[in-house]
């Protein structure tokens, strides 16, 4: 778990700081206010040794093709796309230790840098020859924690692709998971996991947490179809097992969002818009739920709303469990958008708000 985070030059989020935060946390604020960007950061240095760290956030927003070039790739991800300034991500655990994560652009970097790195993705066209050597981007990651470099490595931009060279990699990464709001997860990710909780006869709660979206399922089994697999559900009333990803997106969504928090013990769970696919008299029981399957798994929740419904049945939820383990936070934009204000409500604070109808999304 972390108690801090600090985010700077990642997308619009040029200097953003929140302290004290609880085992759930959740995120409010207009649109394009950095919502999602914050959940993005968060995952980026949490999975700071993956090749996909920097691209992975084209698909969190149902991007498809992108050119391979300098402005399509990386300059977004930089502050007012300015790649002189890095970019900075700090989150402080319960060991009182900083774990800060650098991304700088490298214009020194050279084409005899990249002999030495590992191409993890190569062009089609592997005919074409030039004598002009071959344009060259990179960028340096970085990662300390507790003031010891844990991290020294460089993700390469070239026309065949991209190539990631790792120079220092120490520590074991804390596990992160981030759930999209426009797309479903994998159907052989929510497989594995149901299937590793299944090996250790801890499936219940995740029954238990469905039947609460629809009763009439009576059990899951993850079934093997030819190279894959994927959850299915026996249903009240239907001849044979349907696959969840064909039922609605409130099934589909609790059931990621509970796998995620029982396989990731001790790690983050990042979901944005949160409530997306549920209907609004199911949220009480949803937050009940997710309260007791962080708890029970020590896991972390951090998630955006946009629903006035969803907070105030996550702020009556905890409430009920363990007021403490709670809290949300208000982003706001001033100044003509360039500054971000940060108004945290412990969960206290949320529940009076709340109760005065005061507006706080």
């Amino acid at each position: 778990m972390f108690n801090s985070i600090s985010v700077s030059g990642y997308k619009g989020l040029s200097d953003l700081k929140i302290f004290e935060v609880p085992r759930i946390l959740l995120i409010g604020g207009q649109n394009n206010v950095g919502k999602s960007s914050l959940l993005e950061a968060i995952f980026m240095a949490l999975d700071r040794l993956n090749p996909d760290l920097l691209t992975r956030h084209f698909s969190f927003r149902g991007v498809g093709a992108v050119p391979l070039t300098l402005d399509s790739w990386w300059r977004p991800i930089f502050g007012e796309y300015n790649l002189t300034s890095p970019i900075k991500i700090r989150l402080l655990d319960s060991k009182n230790k900083w774990l800060e994560f650098i991304v700088r652009y490298d214009p020194s970097f050279t084409n005899y840098n990249i002999q030495q790195a590992g191409t993890l993705l190569q062009s089609p066209n592997k005919s074409s020859a030039t004598s002009i050597p071959a344009p060259v981007q990179a960028l340096h990651i970085s990662a300390s924690y507790g003031n010891r470099q844990i991290q020294d490595s460089n993700l390469v931009m070239q026309p065949q692709g991209f190539s990631f060279q790792m120079n220092r990699a120490e520590g074991a990464a804390v596990a992160g998971v981030y759930i999209s709001s426009v797309s479903r997860s994998s159907p052989r990710d929510d497989s594995v996991r149901y299937g590793q909780l299944d090996l250790e006869n801890k499936t219940g709660p995740i029954l238990d947490i469905v039947r609460l979206i629809d009763p009439r399922i009576s059990d899951l089994s993850v079934v093997a179809i030819g190279e894959g697999s994927e959850i299915h559900a026996n249903v009240d009333g239907f001849p044979r097992k349907i696959p969840v990803s064909l039922m609605g997106d409130g099934i589909g969504r609790i059931l990621s969002i509970t796998l995620s928090i029982f396989v990731s013990r001790s790690g983050v769970v990042l979901v944005d818009e949160i409530e997306n696919g549920l209907h609004h008299s199911k949220l009480p029981e949803f937050w009940t739920v997710l309260t007791k399957a962080c708890i029970a798994a020590d896991c972390q929740l951090v998630a955006t709303t946009h629903n006035y419904e969803c907070l105030s049945a996550a702020s009556k939820s905890t409430a009920e469990i363990d007021l403490s383990c709670f809290s949300y936070v208000r982003l706001d934009r001033s100044n003509r958008g360039k500054k971000l204000a940060v108004v945290q409500y412990s969960g206290d604070e949320l529940s009076a708000a709340l109760a005065a109808e005061f507006e706080v999304r």
